[in-house]
């Protein structure tokens, strides 16, 4: 599940509509009750990701697997059909929401930067599934 920066040219370009991008690990989908550990990257959120993050460079999306394989995962209590991840690389941190929607496949809905203290934040809201690898 190697993304490259081809596949987000793609994907923002819409010659490309989703991207699998992650898959969870059993604990954590047992934990969600969800039934399909993989996660995908649609044309539409990428886009979206772009457009609210302008700052954002093409090039640190490649971290969205890490995030999903490898970073630290909530649960969000009041949003149950909502995970969480978060992944440090060198001095970057990163933030990404994943949904599961009603045909029950799970997608990106968004990726930023973060710091620390949102990092911190989202633990009040939530539960922590896995930590970072």
């Amino acid at each position: 599940m190697a993304l490259t920066l081809r596949d987000v040219q793609r994907l923002r370009a819409k010659t490309l509509e989703n991207y699998l991008v992650g898959e969870l690990p059993n604990d954590v989908l047992t934990a969600l009750g969800w039934d399909f550990p993989w996660v995908y990257l649609s044309s539409y959120s990428c886009n979206h990701i772009f457009e609210e993050h302008p700052s954002l460079q093409e090039f640190e999306l490649l971290a969205l697997p890490f995030l999903i394989n490898h970073g630290l995962l909530i649960m969000e209590i009041r949003r149950p059909n909502c995970l969480i991840g978060c992944y440090q690389h060198e001095t970057r941190r990163y933030i990404g929401a994943m949904k599961r929607a009603e045909s029950k496949e799970i997608y990106v809905s968004t990726f930023h930067r973060s710091k620390a203290k949102q990092t911190k934040a989202l633990f009040k809201r939530g539960m922590i599934l896995r930590n970072h690898k």
